[in-house]
């Protein structure tokens, strides 16, 4: 199992990963188990290139509720509908780090789709590469998870 000599923050990491993530951070476990030495410093690693929540997206997302919404409705306002796409789909916390760094850097930004786009991926909303790779039925999914989870160095 992936879990079981993982510590507690890659284990909480990898959990609050979209579905999808997640699913294909245990697909590409299974695939280099052998070659992996630190199980916990890979799934940091693998949660944050695959687009799970990224460490700075809980620290910069603290915005107010009501402060959050205002401003995702003004800077979306201003955007194509890819980006307003891509934004929606990115959890709840990264969307808030997106916008509260929107609102610092709003004066100098020149395209807004186009950094909307790059922020997400950076701050960890759902990655490309996860939806192609996270093609892992469920029941296998859960046991590749559980593996991953609970293996052993």
């Amino acid at each position: 199992n992936l879990l079981r000599s993982v510590d507690p923050e890659a284990t909480r990491k990898l959990e609050a990963a979209p579905r999808q993530v997640q699913k294909a951070i245990v697909a590409k476990f299974d695939e280099e188990k052998g070659i992996i030495r630190n199980r916990s410093a890979w799934i940091m690693k693998a949660v944050t290139a695959e687009g799970g929540v990224a460490e700075s997206a809980s620290r910069k997302g603290d915005v107010r509720d009501d402060d959050f919404r205002r401003l995702r409705d003004n800077l979306l306002r201003s955007v194509d509908p890819e980006a307003t796409r891509k934004l929606e789909a990115a959890p709840r916390q990264v969307q808030k780090a997106i916008v509260a760094k929107f609102d610092e850097e709003k004066g100098i930004i020149r395209n807004r789709s186009a950094w909307i786009m790059k922020a997400v991926t950076a701050e960890g909303g759902v990655a490309e590469s996860a939806s192609r790779k996270g093609d892992v039925r469920d029941d296998d999914f859960r046991r590749l998870r559980d593996n991953l989870l609970r293996s052993v160095d």
